[in-house]
């Protein structure tokens, strides 16, 4: 950008440069008498003369402010092109924090995680509400504890939960969280649970909504 804004303040320099000796060689000055009478009729055919010689050299001079105009370009582009390995800004997303929940929503992770270790489908089952769904990416949703099980059956391992934020109002809550294999390491992806508490004050999954944090 600083490369064509002073190739443009070039260009205007020389063409008012240009453009000012044209004028200058058609200003003259005032002749004396006998100045007039040696010019005779000569001054007519000079006088053409000299114009064409002054419109010549502005032209020429026009075309030289055009060629360096098109030669900032040029090296403009040069410079752009040789400057790969200048540092470029980077978005760095750093991870976000952990919170603390509340015991009664603490226990809700913690209980999870167990269950997913034991690969115990009857036991994540359970900690869902009666009318529960699982909304696991890539297939369709899932609804009832009985489901519930049916889709966990087989499934678990190594699994640790993190909240990033919650909220509880009344007997409806939520968690959203991240999840990774071992504790302390990266999260592989990340979750929401919407929880309903029940007559007895347990909360339980009213959803459980979680993907990857890569592509497949």
């Amino acid at each position: 950008m600083k490369a064509f804004v002073v190739s443009c303040a070039l260009v205007v320099s020389i063409t008012s440069w240009a453009a000012g000796e044209e004028t200058a060689g058609k200003r003259g000055h005032f002749l004396t008498p006998r100045e007039l009478a040696e010019l005779g009729d000569k001054s007519d055919s000079r006088s053409r003369s000299c114009g064409r010689e002054d419109t010549m050299v502005g032209a020429r001079r026009v075309q030289s402010a055009v060629l360096v105009l098109a030669a900032s370009f040029v090296l403009a582009g040069q410079t752009s092109a040789q400057t790969p390995g200048e540092p470029r800004e980077m978005t760095v997303l750093l991870p976000l924090l952990s919170v603390t929940l509340p015991a009664p929503l603490a226990r809700v992770l913690s209980d999870y995680e167990l269950a997913w270790r034991n690969k115990d489908a009857a036991a994540l089952a359970a900690l869902f509400a009666e009318d529960g769904f699982v909304l696991s990416s890539g297939v369709p949703p899932v609804r009832g504890r009985l489901q519930i099980q049916k889709q966990y059956t087989g499934k678990g391992g190594p699994l640790a939960l993190r909240a990033l934020a919650f909220a509880a109002e009344g007997s409806v809550a939520y968690i959203i969280g991240g999840f990774a294999r071992e504790k302390g390491e990266p999260d592989i992806g990340k979750f929401t649970l919407t929880l309903r508490q029940g007559a007895d004050g347990r909360w339980l999954i009213m959803s459980d909504m979680d993907n990857g944090n890569s592509r497949p």
